[in-house]
């Protein structure tokens, strides 16, 4: 099963941690949706082999709010929450 741990700070003023484990390799998705269910950003769109992963994601540009983290992999889809402060 993939999972997505907490973002690391939330909220973040410009840029945060993202964490996550593949169980095996297959194509990802990590995308960022504001809180219209619009997609913002891509963080991540290829295939990635089996482990743990740390990726920063970069905020500068976008506007204060809640935005959700979408990871998707191998059928299998989660999504967490993050707020962005200015």
């Amino acid at each position: 099963m993939i999972s997505l741990a907490p973002t690391v700070p939330n909220p973040t003023a410009s840029s945060a941690l993202v964490v996550y484990t593949l169980p095996a390799d297959a194509q990802v998705s990590l995308e960022l949706f504001n809180a219209l269910g619009e997609k913002v950003r891509t963080i991540v769109s290829e295939v990635q082999k089996q482990g743990d992963y740390r990726i920063q994601l970069d905020a500068t540009g976008l506007p204060e709010g809640s935005y959700f983290l979408r990871l998707a992999s191998g059928g299998q889809v989660v999504s967490r929450q993050i707020t962005l402060t200015h």
